[in-house]
């Protein structure tokens, strides 16, 4: 059974009533969708519930008050516009942002309340650690307007809390900064979420800048949420390159044949496709041609990188990249092993600095890359480390303000050892 909420309205109420109102709904195991949600087939046993973001607000509105006193790290950005932000009581706040600089209680699963809801910016992280332990957890899925699905989690238990903690404090670090949100990333999450911000909510920014952890707190003092930045800057920017469905021609493809220059008689005359934009062709070629032929090939992409052969690809490099194509080059390391394909600079977030095919000991070829983002305010992050599965899965292993050559080669080779993937570090090096 799924169960889609279409138009949860930005009602003036905390996260924390969200989230155990959903809870109850799905321990309840509604058979009976309430007025505002219609019920449906699902593919899958499990329960899922679907939560659409929709938004009421029109300019910026900051409800409550916010103490001049307050700590400058804990003082929001300007409310944007569209943007509704609700404060709350000045000692809730300060005990909450104590309890995550307390290195004796940071990110412990004490913290968090019985209920708790994974949104898709952390799931896309939390849902890669190793054994995870889902218990009675509850399947979410948030509907985009392009028809696609981002999946979260609703954790009713105390199952696998201990794993998303330890895997929290290894990525953020033991001395993450806590903050509260910025003008900009209040306009990025807000396009995301079915409530108004709603204090206590900070950011917890890992040392090496690599994450941008959202928390937020019930009136209780617990967190009742955790959700993640970097997945939605990139989702925006993967949709602005990706061309719009049925508008956009392929690259190199031929309209279809007509009579006499005219559609066939009886025929509704079709659409005129658009021509690709150079941004939308660069895309193409690093984010669908280049993952296909390392995973779809049986190793022949591979074979000509490392043979610098090419002349299979050279028209479908000028095609895709034009003039830009002359500064694509291949470097060759660890005896074939390891491929580093360096592409032309990158002029929009999403295009690649690097991409590297490898060929490890053990199990298929790999297809990681570089991809400038957007900078979210005061983070010094320039490029997230990224790779594309044989199943076209795309993995975020986490920002970095390290765009140089050596850095992304540092990365590349800890993957093809296996070693956990860490970004590189944020030395601030410039390509």
């Amino acid at each position: 059974m799924s169960l889609l909420l279409p138009s949860l309205f930005r009602a003036p109420r905390a996260p924390a009533l969200l989230v155990t109102v959903l809870a109850a709904l799905l321990l309840a195991g509604c058979e009976t969708a309430p007025k505002t949600a219609s019920a449906g087939g699902s593919a899958k046993k499990e329960k899922v519930l679907l939560i659409a973001a929709s938004s009421d607000a029109k300019e910026g509105e900051l409800q409550g008050t916010i103490s001049k006193e307050r700590l400058t790290d804990l003082i929001p950005g300007a409310i944007p516009k569209r943007v509704r932000y609700k404060a709350a009581d000045e000692a809730l706040v300060a005990r909450c942002a104590d309890s995550l600089r307390d290195p004796e209680r940071t990110l412990r699963p004490e913290l968090f309340s019985g209920t708790f809801m994974v949104f898709p910016g952390a799931w896309e992280d939390i849902k890669r650690v190793p054994g995870l332990d889902l218990g009675q957890s509850k399947h979410v899925q948030f509907p985009r307007d392009d028809g696609s699905k981002d999946e979260g989690r609703i954790f009713n238990e105390r199952h696998g809390l201990e794993q998303v903690c330890g895997h929290l404090r290894q990525v953020l670090g033991p001395k993450p900064r806590v903050r509260a949100l910025s003008s900009d990333e209040m306009s990025l999450w807000w396009i995301y979420i079915p409530f108004d911000i709603t204090e206590p909510v900070f950011v917890l920014e890992a040392e090496d800048h690599s994450r941008h952890y959202i928390v937020s707190f019930g009136k209780g003092g617990q967190i009742d949420l955790l959700d993640e930045l970097f997945h939605y800057a990139r989702v925006m920017s993967a949709k602005k390159a990706e061309p719009a469905k049925g508008k956009v021609a392929a690259p190199g493809a031929k309209a279809a044949p007509q009579e006499g220059g005219k559609p066939a008689t009886g025929a509704a005359e079709a659409p005129k496709a658009e021509e690709p934009t150079p941004y939308q062709k660069s895309y193409y070629l690093q984010h669908r041609l280049f993952p296909q032929f390392t995973h779809s090939s049986g190793g022949a992409f591979h074979a000509d990188l490392v043979a610098r052969n090419l002349g299979r690809l050279s028209k479908a490099l000028t095609d895709l990249l034009g003039e830009r194509a002359k500064q694509l080059r291949v470097e060759v390391e660890e005896e074939g092993a390891l491929v580093l394909i360096i592409m032309p600079a990158p002029l929009e977030p999403v295009e690649c600095y690097y991409a590297a095919v490898l060929k490890p000991q053990k199990g298929g070829y790999r297809y990681l890359t570089l991809e400038k983002t957007h900078e979210l305010e005061g983070t010094g992050i320039k490029a997230c480390l990224c790779e594309w599965t044989p199943d076209s899965k795309h993995l975020n292993h986490g920002g970095t303000a390290d765009t140089s050559l050596e850095g992304f080669r540092a990365f590349a080779k800890a993957m093809l050892k296996g070693k956990p993937a860490e970004p590189a570090p944020a030395a601030g090096k410039q390509q």
